[in-house]
């Protein structure tokens, strides 16, 4: 569970220290949150780390609107719930994304804050990323309101990932305005 970073190993990886305490979360499983990463082109970049069964987290949130990603604001959880922020551009110390190709890699270190004034120093912090950020976009056009829509959705390519994850969800959108009117499982790997 807790491991070194291997490129050969892990596509989703976060560690850093808190108060002098060790903090690991990968896609290796071991009780972490597979969700670490998410992409909203143009927009925002978005890290998050949170064990399943624990307060333990942290947040990182990048600007995409210009030419590189811009750190916008940070955030971290203790055991007990307390949450520290930061909003300081210093806190990534360094930042090499290629979201196209699917690689970003940085560094961390600095202070947060909670709403209490409390300080915690966050030191030798680092994330890896090497999956694929932008899943799919299927559009299915309908004749008109109220007629069925069917057909079927292919996901191609390779699964290379050895955790306890095996399964994509699948929801269809109303007419492209964002409310869900049907989710489904879409589930990978063969049964017998």
């Amino acid at each position: 569970e807790n491991e070194e970073y291997d490129e050969k190993r892990h596509t989703s990886y976060i560690s850093f220290y808190v108060d002098g305490e060790r903090y690991i979360f990968h896609d290796q499983y071991g009780g972490n949150d597979p969700e670490m990463a998410s992409l909203d082109p143009g927009i925002l970049f978005a890290i998050t780390a949170y064990k399943a069964d624990s307060e333990v987290g942290l947040s990182l949130y990048f600007s995409l609107e210009g030419d590189n990603p811009e750190f916008d604001f940070g955030a971290c959880y203790n055991e007990a719930g307390d949450r520290y922020e930061t909003e300081t551009p210093g806190f990534i110390d360094s930042m090499e994304a290629d979201f196209v190709n699917g690689s970003v890699h940085g560094t961390f270190f600095g202070e947060m804050e909670s709403e209490d004034g409390d300080i915690v120093e966050i030191t030798d912090g680092e994330f890896h990323f090497n999956h694929e950020f932008n899943c799919p976009e299927v559009t299915i056009e309908s004749p008109g309101e109220g007629d069925v829509i069917s057909g079927l959705i292919t996901i191609s390519g390779t699964w290379y990932d050895e955790s306890e994850l095996s399964h994509i969800w699948v929801s269809v959108d109303s007419r492209g305005t964002g409310e869900t009117v049907d989710e489904g499982l879409a589930t990978i790997g063969s049964y017998t």
